[in-house]
């Protein structure tokens, strides 16, 4: 499914030497190197600022200026090239909902938080069409 885009009734408007686009997207399915959204949609051929309201889905977004996309960035790990052995040591990770997986991340303390590296691009073909996914996008340029 490709990106749906809906604007309200008062979607454009000017801020000092720019024009405003102002409109909800639906990203519909993800696709690797983001979701191809038509500036000229929000009323604008070159885009100088974009953002994105702060939904609180869990994910980040970035306008991608060269491609004229948003790109979706999720928090993630990523494993290492040593193979599993006989964990026993360390907490289990809990799961959104708070509760506990049978990932066990080594070597950590019970009820510690720990951050992880930079957020990851969400992987291909993962469907964002639920509205619960939905985003409200500003563009300024000319």
């Amino acid at each position: 499914m490709a990106a749906t885009l809906v604007l309200p009734s008062t979607w454009q408007g000017v801020s000092g030497p720019f024009r405003v686009g102002i409109g909800v997207v639906n990203l519909g399915v993800y696709a690797t190197g983001g979701v191809a959204i038509n500036p000229v949609d929000f009323g604008v051929t070159t885009v100088y600022f974009a953002a994105f309201d702060g939904n609180p889905n869990g994910f980040g977004y970035a306008w991608d200026y060269t491609n004229k996309r948003v790109k979706v960035f999720v928090q993630g790990i990523t494993t290492g090239a040593t193979a599993a052995g006989a964990l026993a040591n360390g907490a289990f990770i809990l799961a959104d909902d708070g509760t506990e997986t049978v990932i066990r991340a080594s070597g950590t303390a019970i009820s510690t938080t720990y951050e992880f590296q930079a957020m990851k691009e969400l992987s291909n073909a993962v469907d964002l069409s639920s509205s619960t996914y939905n985003i409200r996008i500003r563009l300024e340029g000319v």
